[in-house]
């Protein structure tokens, strides 16, 4: 249990082993189990949080030993949510992230027991970028059979876009999504257009001073 001495939300499982390891990145997942076992197939860089959601607190204590971590969350509904809100969470503290996708198997430890650690590290080499990746699922919310859907899906995706601080970084994922979805119809100037759209609806127009009609 957590004492005021041991704080979960700033601890990670294995780390102890995991900053020696000489790797460019760390392996971040959501158990014990699926640590021990990765360590036991030689991805010495595998932590996990300590039962916990991943928290600023361990993204400020990864930013420390490594620039990119792969999330191997559980491929579940679940997982999935964890991961999407890791992701933030990370960029926030400049640490890059990419998704590992382990399906059809629910975790690292499972997948390792079934397919071997040659296929696992193919499966890290595979990993999304986690913006895109951000993309991906949201895709998932939309009927994307209706050009409703579809113009909804790419609101989101602007709004995703609105994010980025980084213009460069923005023009290369909105060449990524086009790249992606352009069997859709939508070009980059489509894109950069809806952007645009949303930057300017986002100004703080209603601080601005509205012309007084009638006596003062």
């Amino acid at each position: 249990p957590e004492t005021i001495v041991f704080d979960k939300s700033r601890n990670l499982y294995g780390l102890n082993i995991a900053r020696a390891a000489r790797k460019k990145y760390l392996l971040v997942c959501e158990g014990y189990m699926d640590v021990i076992s990765m360590h036991q197939a030689g991805f010495t860089n595998a932590v996990a949080s300590l039962g916990t959601a991943l928290t600023s607190g361990h993204a400020s204590l990864l930013k420390r030993y490594t620039q990119e971590v792969l999330l191997l969350y559980d491929s579940d509904d679940a997982g999935v949510r964890a991961a999407l809100r890791a992701i933030p969470i990370l960029r926030e503290a400049g640490v890059s992230s990419r998704v590992v996708n382990l399906k059809p198997h629910k975790d690292p430890d499972e997948f390792i027991k079934a397919l071997g650690a040659e296929e696992f590290e193919k499966r890290l080499e595979q990993a999304m970028d986690s913006f895109m990746f951000r993309v991906h699922m949201a895709e998932r919310e939309f009927p994307m059979e209706e050009p409703q859907g579809q113009n909804r899906f790419f609101e989101r995706c602007a709004q995703m876009l609105l994010e980025l601080s980084d213009e460069l970084e923005r023009n290369l994922y909105i060449e990524a999504i086009v790249k992606e979805y352009g069997r859709y119809g939508v070009g980059t100037e489509d894109i950069r257009k809806r952007v645009n759209t949303l930057a300017l609806k986002g100004t703080p127009a209603e601080k601005r001073i509205q012309p007084k009609s009638g006596t003062p």
